[in-house]
């Protein structure tokens, strides 16, 4: 036989080495990804491990694999069952093999009913199971060292933190007292919880916490409970919410706390409150009473109504309250919102004490008919009386210097709008009278004023008869005299139309 050439040995000896070496495959960057069943996945780590990217399967019932291309499944990566075809997925089994649960990983995964975390899970990420509007619960195998499960709610493993409840969980749900702290919306989307007690190692309900769980009927506090705060829109629209009697020891109730709790008719506000946002009951359509402990230091309830401690700011009146409501001598501040969407207030009257109405104060309180402003006001606040459809004159006290936003747009029914003052306001605001009838709503000032003569406008505001300071009753008559005749000639101006249509077709041979 004869010799070899060095070149041919050489080229040999890396032949075997290639074939005996583990195969590298290039991927071109955009080309498809690794894959085996119903899964893409990349590998990663040293010893190589398999990463989940992406679920292709079809749907149903899934078990993930333990292992996929020979190595073990340990990563569900972020995503990867988020805008694929997760929304069929109705329940999931994770092997022992997976220890992480990334970010999103189950994100609105629509049909998911059911998971159950194997006993190697180190680690679930932030809104795992977000927007899984059918999962009723999630399980944890016992010996899982990282994660615990009590009736379907997923916890840590010492029973800590909450982090957890599905969002088709019904009926009730009791937060054990050696939980201290609930992954922040941690209920999102609970809508068919019934009936909730929180714990008693409970310090701080984080805003949004149960914000829309709108079958909840029940909220109770377990005794000892040491609450601190309750966050901005924690228990916002908790529609079916019929009463609160909060705990004592809170501090603080954030901004919209129980905004469009609309079943709720009465909520029990203890001694030790210090602060209590602005909007905490707005739209609460149903409230009948708000009361406060008497050894509160910073606020009272006067017959229902919510005030600072001395009556001075008026903060909120029940929005169930109906009929007449007399402001007390001791308010100078009607407070933002104070009022707003009580459908069933038709007058309010005020003392001299008032000097501002605040922003928004009597929004869409569609059937205030009457409102009669103290002496003593000098700012009516944005929007403070916007879309209130009922009210149809406003006397506006000489004392007014400022006048928001938006303050009367949108009252329909506005007829006159009367000024006491010999000097007009220094402050008008952007579409204060914007939205009303300019057929009907007119201005009235003094003569002797320095507001724009009858026929001119004053900021939008068709300015009508001038009336005398000494009987502000007087504009309102004469206002009500050319409103007749406004609406007189409306009228006539209709049938003429209708007369003028009928015509026309009449002379081309119509009906």
């Amino acid at each position: 036989m004869s010799a070899r050439s060095p070149h041919f040995v050489l080229t040999i000896s890396i032949v075997l080495m290639l074939i005996s070496a583990p195969i590298l495959v290039l991927v071109p960057e955009g080309a498809s990804a690794l894959q085996e069943g119903d899964f893409e996945y990349e590998l990663t780590g040293d010893p190589p491990v398999a990463k989940i990217t992406k679920y292709i399967g079809a749907g149903g019932a899934v078990n993930v694999p333990s292992t996929l291309g020979g190595y073990p499944t340990a990563i569900v990566g972020h995503d990867s069952f988020n805008n694929a075809h997760g929304d069929l997925v109705t329940s999931v089994l994770l092997p022992s093999s997976v220890l992480t649960v990334e970010n999103y990983a189950f994100a609105n995964c629509d049909l998911l009913a059911s998971v159950s975390i194997s006993s190697g899970v180190t680690f679930i990420g932030e809104q795992a199971f977000h927007n899984c509007y059918s999962l009723g619960s999630i399980t944890v195998k016992g010996a899982n060292t990282m994660y615990s499960s009590i009736d379907g709610v997923l916890y840590d493993k010492n029973l800590t933190t909450l982090i957890k409840c599905p969002a088709a969980k019904a009926g009730e749900v009791i937060i054990p007292d050696s939980v201290t702290s609930m992954v922040w919306r941690a209920f999102d989307h609970c809508w068919s919880l019934q009936h909730l007690t929180i714990g008693s190692g409970i310090a701080i309900i984080d805003g949004y916490a149960f914000e829309g769980c709108r079958s909840l009927e029940t909220l109770a506090f377990s005794p000892g409970i040491e609450l601190g705060s309750i966050g901005t829109q924690a228990f916002s629209l908790c529609t079916s919410l019929l009463s609160v009697e909060l705990p004592e020891g809170l501090l603080t109730i954030g901004s919209s706390a129980f905004q469009g709790c609309v079943s709720m008719v009465n909520v029990s506000i203890p001694a030790s409150v210090t602060s209590i946002a602005r909007n905490a009951f707005y739209r609460c359509s149903n409230l009948t009473a708000m009361d406060v402990s008497e050894g509160n230091l910073n606020y009272s309830s006067i017959d229902g109504v919510l005030y600072n401690r001395n009556a001075s700011l008026l903060i909120q009146c029940p929005s169930a309250r109906s009929g007449s409501f007399e402001v007390p001598a001791s308010v100078t501040e009607i407070g933002e919102g104070a009022f707003a969407t009580n459908n069933g207030i038709t007058a309010v009257s005020m003392e001299a004490g008032v000097t501002t109405i605040g922003e928004h104060s009597f929004l869409e309180c569609y059937n205030l008919t009457e409102v009669t402003l103290g002496a003593g006001v000098v700012v009516i606040g944005r929007a403070a009386f916007a879309s209130c459809l009922s009210l149809g004159s406003v006397v506006i006290p000489s004392a007014v210097n400022k006048i928001g936003d938006l303050a009367f747009h949108g009252c329909l029914s506005l007829a006159n709008i009367t000024f006491l003052g010999l000097r007009s306001p220094e402050v008008v605001g952007y579409e204060w009278v914007g939205g009303t009838n300019p057929m009907l709503l007119l201005g009235h000032a003094d003569p002797d004023s320095n507001f724009p003569v009858p026929g001119s406008t004053f900021y939008g505001l068709t300015m009508g008869p001038n009336v005398g300071t000494a009987d502000p009753g007087t504009a309102e008559e004469d206002g009500d005299h050319t409103t007749v005749l406004l609406l007189i000639m409306a009228v006539l101006l209709a049938v003429i139309a209708l007369l003028m249509v009928l015509l026309v077709r009449k002379g081309q041979g119509g009906p």
